[in-house]
C-alpha cells in the first residue's frame, strides 16, 4: 500500500534544496564560526529573517531563541513567558547565558533596540548580505560574559522568588546562586553574602552533551560553579573525576557544588531512560522479525 500511494503521489512533489540554497554560509555565519566555543548569539526579532526559528543551530552556531518542540518550561518562565520574552532585555540574563553576540536588521541602531546597551558593544559586521538577501548587523561584547563562573554564595528559593532576584539590579549573581527548592543539597545559611571569587573557568572541550573545564586556580573555598546551559535531569558530573551531583540553579542553569581545592570538572549528558527506550525498541524490532521469519522457516521445515 505505501509503494502505491508513493508512485500515485510522486508527480505532484516537487524537490528543493532548501538547506543548501536559502540558508547557506554568509559572511556572517562566516564570522561566527570563526568565534572560540562557547558562545552565544542572540537575533532581534527572534523570529524572522535573516535566520528565522533555529537556522543558526543548523550551522553549529549556539543561539538563545528558536523553535523547540520540547521546550524547557524553567527557560520560557525565566525569559517571562513563551514566545513572550518579557525579560529578554535584562543585562542580568544575557550575563547569565553569556550573550556576546547580537543580530540586528541593517540600519537598525542597537541604542534603538537595547538603550543603556550600546556601550557594551562593538560594530563587527556591518549591513553583511546574508544568503537569504537579507542585510543585518552584527555586533560583539566589549567585554564578554563568561560561559561559566564559580560562585561562592547559594540560597534554596523558590522559582518565583528567584527570577524576582535575578531581575533586581542589586543582586550580584556572581556573589550568590538561587538554587532550585527541590534540590537535595541545603547550602548553609548565608549570614553575608560573600565577595566573588577571582577564578576563572576555562573550556578545555565544549560540545552538544559533553563539556570539560579547569579553573586558572584551585577553588579557595566550597562554591558553586554555575554553567550558561539548561539544566535537564540528564546531565552528570564528576568534580576532580569524583562524581558529584548537578542541580538547577537560577531558575534554569546548570549547577554543580565543587568543595575547595577543585580545578577540573567534567559534565556529560547522558539519559538512561533513552538507553532503556532504545534497548526496548530493539528488543520489539527483533519480535517482529523474528514473528515473521520463524513461521516461515517452518513451512520450509515442512515441506522439506
Amino acid at each position: 500500500m505505501g509503494a502505491d500511494l508513493w508512485r500515485s503521489g510522486r508527480p505532484f512533489w516537487t524537490y528543493s534544496r532548501v538547506h543548501q540554497e536559502l540558508f547557506v554560509e554568509d559572511p556572517v555565519i562566516q564570522r561566527l564560526n570563526s568565534t572560540p566555543e562557547p558562545y552565544r548569539v542572540l537575533q532581534l526579532p527572534p523570529d524572522i529573517y535573516p535566520y528565522p526559528g533555529s537556522s543558526l543551530m543548523a550551522f553549529g552556531i549556539p543561539q538563545l531563541l528558536g523553535h523547540h518542540g520540547n521546550e524547557l518550561h524553567s527557560f520560557d518562565e525565566l525569559f517571562g513567558g513563551k514566545n513572550r520574552w518579557s525579560y529578554l532585555r535584562s543585562m542580568k540574563l544575557w550575563d547569565l547565558f553569556a550573550i556576546n553576540q547580537v543580530l540586528l536588521p541593517a540600519g537598525v541602531e542597537l541604542a534603538e533596540q537595547l538603550p543603556g546597551f550600546s556601550g557594551m558593544f562593538d560594530s563587527s559586521l556591518t549591513g553583511a548580505l546574508t544568503s537569504s538577501g537579507v542585510r543585518t548587523d552584527l555586533y560583539v561584547r566589549r567585554d564578554p560574559a563568561p560561559y561559566a563562573r564559580l560562585v561562592p554564595g547559594a540560597a534554596k528559593v523558590t522559582d518565583e522568588q528567584a527570577i524576582a532576584a535575578i531581575l533586581d539590579p542589586r543582586i550580584d549573581l556572581y556573589r550568590v546562586v538561587l538554587i532550585a527548592p527541590e534540590a537535595l543539597l541545603e547550602p548553609p545559611p548565608l549570614t553575608e553574602v560573600p565577595e566573588p571569587l577571582l577564578v576563572d573557568v576555562v573550556f578545555d572541550e565544549w560540545e552538544p552533551g559533553h563539556m570539560r573545564m579547569h579553573f586558572s586556580q584551585p577553588a579557595p573555598r566550597n562554591a558553586m560553579l554555575v554553567v550558561s546551559e539548561n539544566w535537564y535531569p540528564d546531565w552528570k558530573a564528576r568534580v576532580n573525576d569524583v562524581p558529584a551531583p548537578v542541580i538547577r540553579g537560577n531558575v534554569s542553569l546548570i549547577t554543580v557544588p565543587v568543595p575547595a581545592g577543585t580545578d577540573r570538572v567534567e559534565l556529560t549528558f547522558d539519559s538512561a531512560d533513552y538507553r532503556l527506550g532504545r534497548a526496548i525498541s530493539f528488543v520489539g524490532l527483533a519480535i517482529v522479525v523474528a514473528g515473521v521469519v520463524i513461521p516461515v522457516v517452518r513451512r520450509r521445515r515442512s515441506r522439506g
